[in-house]
């Protein structure tokens, strides 16, 4: 008994039981010695038997490709679906972005409304304070958005620029974080008995890296090897 639903196995079957009652009623060892001649030999009830045999599993070839191609559709419906649902997201990310950008508008005319107060008292020339108020207003919102990308670790003992990369990558592999994307520098001079702190950056694509890095941060207390490391976001200097 077949199933109707198309699939490579119900294929295979039909194709093994067909070869195997050709066999069984032509009396040959395989299909391909079935010949004309051999055809011609044989009396009227096997011909019939075999036309009848040729007729349902053309039957039931018919069905397997009605399945098939029932599934196919189903197939492009469904990628249909996920493209839509890709376009949707492209526009969620589209709209994130947008929202970013009326964040530092946002920014940028809360500095003007300042602006407008120290003119207004006669302490500095309109035009002087403009230029500097915007450059300010976007430097100090660019710098934020540069620091989310950071984190701060601390305690990890100095061995140069390949010392620090290998001992960095085994950090962040106890942590499940992926370290392709991430760079690194030093912060500060360097100070007889002291270690600098090293400041991570996440890649513009990785903006779950630093929360995802800092909520494992715990698990370092039991690390035989940065047990004494700790972890922590990048500050600006006025926090």
């Amino acid at each position: 008994m077949y199933k109707n639903e198309f699939s490579i196995q119900s294929v295979l079957e039909m194709e093994r039981d067909l070869d195997k009652s050709l066999q069984e009623m032509m009396r040959v060892k395989q299909v391909g010695d079935i010949s004309q001649s051999l055809l011609k030999q044989t009396n009227k009830d096997t011909l019939i038997k075999l036309v009848n045999l040729l007729t349902g599993t053309l039957k039931r070839s018919s069905t397997l490709l009605g399945a098939a191609a029932a599934d196919v559709d189903s197939l492009k419906s469904d990628h249909i679906r996920l493209q839509g649902e890709l376009l949707s997201a492209k526009e969620e990310i589209v709209a994130s972005k947008n929202e970013e950008l009326n964040d530092v508008k946002k920014t940028v005319k809360s500095e003007m409304k300042s602006w407008a107060d120290v003119v207004s008292k006669n302490v500095k020339p309109a035009t002087e304070i403009t230029a500097k108020v915007i450059k300010d207003a976007v430097k100090s919102a660019v710098a934020e958005e540069d620091r989310s990308r950071n984190l701060m670790v601390y305690g990890l003992k100095e061995e140069g620029e390949d010392g620090d990369t290998l001992q960095l990558d085994d950090m962040l592999k106890e942590l499940g974080t992926p370290c392709d994307s991430v760079t690194f520098v030093r912060v500060g001079a360097v100070k007889q008995g002291s270690v600098r702190p090293v400041r991570l950056t996440f890649a513009v694509d990785e903006k779950d890296g630093v929360p995802q890095t800092l909520s494992r941060a715990k698990e370092l207390k039991s690390s035989e090897k940065f047990s004494a490391v700790f972890l922590g976001p990048d500050r600006s200097v006025e926090e």
